[in-house]
């Protein structure tokens, strides 16, 4: 009985979709070409439905969209037959070609190809104008890529920021894809507007696998970038890709270069922003401790500065002069990590055995300071005191 009724229900349920699709010819269309429904869609284009319909007044794409979006090849097929247009575009110019680019369906983007789809029509979305080849290099589907080029897109097309397809492969890591690109011509070393080149998209996206056949290929490692004046290395070393970092050095990045106005160096870098792993990475290949800054800052002051208690450890286990005097202030790392009131490095640095009678250039010895609170002004004291009975004890 339960069945019985089961059955009718989904006998008249199925009865109302048919009908509502029975008197909007529109509607199945659409749905017919989204879910590959090749019997229903060219029941209702023999019918006299017109194949170039827009799906609303507010949506430029067309049937033809939908199918190449989800890689529904039969009804692609009979829509192209049936008259609809390969280049229909949305209102950023985004064609079906674009679709199956980027979603990686082949099959139909070599039906759109052969039914007239230009294969270097640029949409206008995002940070267009991008290219079918844009797309399917981002999105890593190399059959199309391979495609694409085989019938003529051009790998040196660029968008708005003048990326090629080539920079679009270096964002997401695709090596296969790459690899063909320079196969067919692009060079490993172009340059966005910004100045920015696709080992540069691959340090800073953590591709170590793509950096290291981009530098096999001739890259410059230690190039530095205009826009940002840094190089590879300084840009791992600052956000901690260790992989990236480690496939730098292996291959012999100059750990010495300094970038910007503050004259950094990555040791400087990866102190101020406490990548402690990166620091002990820097230091195993030969990275110099004792670097100066515009300033005169070595890596410990950076650390005491901006309170990187963990690499302030690596670094004064690994020799650093904790008492390194900067050139403008005559500041020590002491004194840096007192101003900023920071009572765990003005410990770790005294128990390091830290001068406490460096005077600066004002002549301040760190407890001399102004608007010390009152922790570290107890731990200065203390260290002060202890050092003083110590000294006495000696003495007598």
């Amino acid at each position: 009985m339960g069945t019985g009724a089961s059955s009718v229900e989904r006998h008249q349920s199925s009865t109302s979709i048919v009908s509502d699709e029975l008197r909007n010819p529109k509607c199945v269309m659409f749905k017919s070409a989204r879910a590959g429904n090749e019997r229903d869609l060219t029941l209702v284009l023999q019918q006299g439905m017109d194949p170039n319909e827009r799906e609303s007044q507010f949506s430029g794409l067309r049937a033809l969209h939908f199918a190449a979006r989800h890689g529904q090849s039969q009804c692609l097929e009979t829509l192209i037959k049936c008259g609809a247009d390969v280049t229909a575009e949305d209102f950023y110019g985004w064609q079906a070609i674009h679709e199956a680019a980027l979603n990686g369906h082949t099959e139909c983007l070599a039906l759109l190809l052969e039914g007239g789809a230009k294969v270097d029509s640029v949409a206008y979305n995002n940070n267009g104008p991008n290219t079918p080849l844009h797309y399917a290099a981002r999105h890593g589907h190399i059959e199309c890529v391979r495609l694409l080029l085989m019938h003529g897109a051009d790998w040196r097309s660029v968008n708005n920021f003048g990326e090629t397809p080539l920079h679009c492969t270096a964002m997401r890591g695709h090596v296969d894809c790459m690899q063909t690109l320079v196969q067919a011509g692009a060079d490993i070393n172009s340059e966005t507007r910004d100045g920015l080149t696709p080992a540069y998209f691959s340090a800073i996206c953590g591709h170590s696998g793509y950096l290291k056949e981009v530098i096999g290929q001739g890259t410059d490692i230690n190039r530095k970038y205009k826009a940002l004046q840094v190089t590879l290395l300084h840009n791992a070393a600052e956000t901690g890709q260790l992989k990236v970092l480690k496939a730098l050095l292996r291959r012999g990045a100059n750990t010495e270069i300094h970038s910007g106005p503050r004259s950094l160096t990555p040791m400087h870098l990866a102190a101020r922003m406490g990548q402690e792993k990166g620091i002990k990475l820097l230091i195993k290949y030969g990275a110099n401790m004792e670097a100066l800054s515009a300033n005169g800052y070595t890596a410990l002051h950076h650390a005491s500065r901006c309170g990187k208690l963990e690499v302030g450890k690596v670094l004064i286990a690994c020799g650093a002069n904790i008492n390194a005097i900067s050139e403008e202030a005559h500041e020590t790392p002491l004194h840096m990590c007192v101003q900023k009131h920071d009572r765990e490095f003005t410990k770790l640095l005294i128990k390091a055995n830290a001068d406490l009678n460096i005077r600066d250039s004002s002549g301040n010895r760190p407890i001399d300071m102004k608007h010390l609170n009152d922790d570290v002004i107890n731990v200065l004291r203390a260290a002060m005191f202890e050092k003083e009975r110590v000294s006495t004890a000696t003495g007598s």
